[in-house]
């Protein structure tokens, strides 16, 4: 049940003076039901004792290469937040003050809303990816870092309606007896609307609405000490809750002994130890001014600490209007003081004339700049297995905030101060001290009486309780009360604490944003490990992906998922160059049907002739010509594309005039430039001609005859011949409808990074405009894309697609690809498909915009999402800072721009990315290192790259069956933090059972039984 057994012999024991000593000391349980009374969402609101509250959470910022004006701005961001919502119930409510709760705590994963939010949004998830999730992926994410997380809490008003008790509880009673009350519509509606109002502005501020999961997560946690409390409903409910539900959810029992609390395990059997030990001290700042300094913002270094601190800071905001009158009032009075003083002779005082400088000061400020204050009270709470732990704890608190503030840890109201933290209002203590009981607590702030102290606004920011490492998918609430986006799988970990990392590439356009995601990075350093896994989830879980492969580490990825340890046999490369594994001549067969069966793998270097003719891929004369164009201008120099022009306006000419009744073809290209050869040879042989005209004749030939001849050698060539060869069937290249199409460059010898397309091979430009035309064939394709039906959703709508580009730099080199993935990646967006740029260094982004020069930055409009793996030099390092942290780069030049850039080289050239590291921008804006984790061993063997060892991973199948997978804690388990210990079997089983599902009554007449 929601109460609170507390042994308060120590706290009882403070008015010891005046009581005659004790020979033997008596217990006395204060058995006092937290009177919890209702609560419900949409929107989250909740009533306790006679208060009405509702909550956010607050969005979090990232610090990481920030820029001094960044973080200027974050503070600044944070108090308009606050003046805002003074504002607002001033305007709107009449209310110039304001009743808040920040609490800040360390949430572990909710897995069921996780899993339920991230299934839902998955177009059409095969068997394998819910199985991987549900039975591996939750589990494995419940015992990862707890997030710190930042709740607003905002008093509504009181609930003044006489208490109403429903009939039938009244009959039965509980096992608490406590008879549920009944709420009336009319008396919640008017706390209803307001709720949505402060909801629909703090929204604006990428705040989202608190549920009451979280609610109960937070009164749990309370009472749970460093025991870990499991983050879900227990009582899975539509309709809202009473009191008896609240019963249901915290149970807590916990003894005070003096400057702690010790709490019981509430399940002592799981290996955990019996007791937590909890303290909670107080801080009041001793200066009158505080100064703000990032380095000093005691929020981010709690971070720091060995053991998890919670916030518990109760406020009231007094607007701008009712402080300047309060202020006036004040400065008057002892204005008029000072003057009857000043009469009368009196003697100097210096803290008065103190007190009088301080308050004209303050006068003076509030017409100026007219503002709200605050009046607050701050708690810091942290547990320990032992005292004695407590102890080092509260030495590492008071050096962290030195000499000017005053760290108490207080010995005579533990209990209370623990209860203190609970959201809503406080229950006032039951026998009290000397049985005043309402009178402990402070009308200013709701909480203990004794340390309230009145201070700027900015108080609240300066802590910067808002920095966090955390980045990754985000769920952003809007105004009108909707959602956009959420939490994809997990890629990884923050490397300052372990916290999780989720993405998924399709909820940046979920949320409005740009359809692009960059991997940059040098070979080696991890960036295939990343895009594979995202490779995999993405297709598992219904996205169309296809992926332009010039390296063939997709084929090699998808063929040791679907085949096993059959890709280290003799033939099996023979017969994936051939097309024919998995057929039924194969010798070789899946060992996981399914992930094949949904898999395509087309290999261009095997491709039939003329299969991607840009006539043939296109809808229309004009838009076959123009491909054609962007194709030719890879083979030839600019004085052959001028040669070339005559024979491209006869071609069209043919075609408008139906002269020519087959389909156009580059192939027949070369029968125009046979005419203009024929052509300028009959004007060189005639006799009439002069030896001027002649010879130019003649000139014109040879250089007509040198492009046919260039044109001739590319339909020879493997990849040439795919476009200018003449085509033996009518059936162009097209993209299936499998969930993974790999399109791969087999035996093409990549060109060096930075190598100019002029110097690249012919085969090279050739493997080139293939690669144009496919991304302009999808481009077509994803365009002209009708609604699909999704059985999973049971919903009519665009299906999810992903492009991934590998080795990016081969195609934004050229002019045309820089133009067809500038518009692909602007229509990104609406057509709901993505494109995933992996390449090795900043400028390739840059160069995607025609009109890029090599100091332009990276658009971020299209790249929102962009991953840095470890960089190859200074200059690279550089050009990667410059696009996570823009604003950071241009306030910032030479030694302190090098000295950030160099975190993303080698640790051995005095970096910090060691392999599979890297630092993440996510769509917010926010940027951290992560450290990538595939999670599963089957993807980190399907992914290893490295061909000494790779056999050797590759040497046993990966089972078609999720559930038999195998999950590697190994980096998690490294980088966690703030986790005790790691629950398994029963005791997470126990944990799991406490799920309450009731009728309207059904549980009353259960207890009555």
């Amino acid at each position: 049940m929601t109460s609170v057994d507390v042994d308060t012999d120590k706290e009882q024991g403070k008015l010891s003076w005046l009581k005659k000593k004790k020979k033997q000391p008596r217990t006395k349980v204060d058995a006092r039901r937290i009177d919890y009374r209702y609560a419900e969402d949409g929107p989250f609101f909740f009533i306790k004792g006679q208060g009405v509250w509702t909550g956010v959470i607050l969005g979090t910022t990232s610090d990481d290469f920030a820029s001094e004006l960044e973080l200027e701005q974050q503070v600044f961001r944070s108090n308009e937040l606050r003046s805002a919502l003074s504002a607002h119930f001033s305007n709107h409510f009449g209310e110039e003050e304001v009743t808040c709760h920040d609490i800040t705590r360390h949430v572990p994963v909710d897995i069921s809303r996780w899993e339920n939010q991230y299934l839902n949004n998955c177009w059409n998830p095969s068997e394998l990816f819910t199985t991987l999730i549900q039975d591996k992926v939750s589990p494995f994410l419940s015992e990862s870092t707890p997030e710190r997380r930042q709740y607003l809490l905002i008093r509504l008003g009181d609930f003044k309606a006489p208490v109403q008790l429903d009939p039938l509880s009244l009959i039965l009673g509980t096992s608490a007896a406590v008879s549920e009350e009944v709420f009336n519509t009319r008396d919640l509606q008017p706390f209803r609307d307001k709720a949505s109002s402060v909801h629909t502005l703090l929204s604006s501020y990428g705040a989202a609405p608190m549920e009451r999961v979280d609610l109960a997560w937070i009164i749990r946690k309370v009472f749970h000490g460093h025991f870990p409390a499991e983050n879900r409903t227990m009582v899975e409910r539509t309709r809202p809750w009473r009191g008896g539900y609240f019963d249901e959810i915290a149970r807590s029992h916990f003894h005070t002994l003096g400057d702690c609390v010790r709490i019981d395990n509430p399940h002592p059997d799981n290996g955990l130890g019996k007791f937590s030990y909890t303290t909670t001290v107080t801080v009041d700042f001793n200066a009158i001014g505080v100064d703000y300094q990032y380095s000093h913002a005691w929020g981010k270094l709690l971070r720091t600490l060995q053991r998890p601190v919670d916030v518990s800071w109760r406020s009231k905001i007094v607007s701008s209007k009712e402080w300047s009158r309060r202020i006036k009032k004040a400065f008057n009075r002892l204005n008029t003081e000072s003057t009857e003083r000043n009469k009368a002779g009196a003697t100097e005082n210096e803290r008065f004339d103190t007190k009088v400088a301080l308050a004209r000061q303050a006068h003076d400020s509030q017409i100026d700049n007219p503002k709200p204050v605050i009046v607050s009270q701050l708690r810091l709470t942290f547990s320990a297995p032992t005292e004695e732990e407590l102890t080092d704890i509260m030495g590492q608190l008071q050096l962290l905030f030195g000499e000017e503030v005053k760290v108490e840890r207080r010995s005579d109201c533990q209990g209370f101060l623990l209860e203190e933290q609970l959201p809503g209002d406080m229950t006032p203590p039951k026998n009290g001290f000397l049985g005043l009981g309402n009178s402990l607590i402070s009308g200013l702030t709701g909480g203990l009486r004794g340390d309230e102290r009145w201070t700027d606004i900015d108080a609240l920011s300066f802590a910067r309780l808002d920095s966090s490492p955390s980045v990754g998918d985000e769920t952003e609430y809007k105004t009108n009360g909707s959602t956009l986006g959420w939490r994809g799988g997990p890629i990884g970990y923050t490397l300052s604490n372990g916290s999780l990392v989720h993405f998924d590439p399709m909820v940046q356009m979920a949320r409005n944003s740009g359809a692009g995601i960059a991997i940059l990075g040098s070979s080696g350093g991890g960036k295939s490990s990343l895009s594979l896994a995202l490779f995999f989830w993405a297709s598992e879980a219904g996205a169309q992906t296809i992926v332009l492969d010039p390296k063939n580490d997709f084929e090699a990825f998808v063929y040791y998922l679907s085949f096993g340890n059959q890709v280290n046999e003799d033939g099996f490369a023979d017969e994936a160059r051939a097309g024919t594994l998995g057929t039924p001549n194969s010798q070789f067969q899946p060992c996981n049907p399914r992930f094949w069966d949904e898999t395509s793998v087309i290999s261009l270097g095997d491709g039939a002739p003329g299969m991607l003719d840009p006539w043939g891929l296109s809808d229309s004369y004009s838009e076959g010509e123009a491909h054609a164009r962007n194709v030719v201008e890879l083979i030839l120099n600019a004085d052959q594309m001028k040669l070339v022009d005559v024979a491209f306006q006869k071609m069209r000419e043919v075609h408008e005039k139906g002269l020519n009744t087959a389909p156009p073809s580059l192939a027949e290209l070369g029968s125009h430039l046979a005419q203009e050869i024929e052509h300028y040879e009959t004007i060189s042989q005639k006799e009439d001609v002069s030896a001027g005209d002649s010879m130019i004749a003649r000139d014109r030939v040879q250089d007509l005859r040198r492009v046919s001849d260039a044109l001739d050698r590319a339909a020879a060539r493997q990849y040439g011949r795919l476009m200018f060869a003449q085509s033996h069937t009518t059936k162009p290249f097209s993209i299936g409808n499998q969930r993974r199409i790999v399109i791969t460059l087999f035996g093409l010898r990549m060109p060096a990074e930075g190598t100019s397309v002029d110097e690249w091979e012919d085969s090279t430009k050739d493997a080139a405009a293939a690669m144009l035309l496919v991304i302009g064939e999808l481009s077509r394709l994803f365009t002209k894309t009708a609604d699909e039906y999704s059985t999973w959703q049971q919903r009519r709508g665009r299906r999810p697609r992903i492009l991934f580009i590998d080795e990016g730099y081969f195609i934004t080199a050229f002019k045309a690809g820089r133009t067809m993935l500038d518009v692909f990646l602007r229509q990104g967006r609406s057509r709901y498909f993505s494109c995933v740029f992996i390449s090795q260094q900043a400028k390739d982004l840059n160069k995607i915009s025609e009109n890029a020069t090599d100091s332009d930055d990276a658009s971020t409009n299209q790249f929102p999402v962009i991953f840095v793996f470890r960089q190859n030099g200074m200059s690279e390092a550089r050009d990667a800072m410059r696009i996570l942290r823009p604003k950071f780069a241009e306030q910032n030049t030479g030694g302190v721009l090098n000295q950030a850039a160099q975190t993303l080289l080698k640790p051995n050239e005095g970096g910090q990315l060691e392999t599979g590291m890297a630092v993440m921008r996510d769509v917010d804006a926010r940027v951290s290192v992560i450290q990538v984790d595939r999670v599963f061993r089957e993807l980190a063997d399907a992914a290893e790259t490295n061909a000494q060892i790779r056999n050797a991973s590759q040497s046993v199948n990966p089972s078609a069956d999720g559930s038999e997978w195998t999950i590697d804690t190994s980096t998690r388990d490294m980088l966690r933090t703030g986790v005790v210990a790691t629950e398994v079997g029963e005791i997470r089983q126990t944990l799991n059972a406490n799920t309450y599902e009731y009728g309207e009554y059904e549980y009353l007449t259960e207890m009555a039984e």
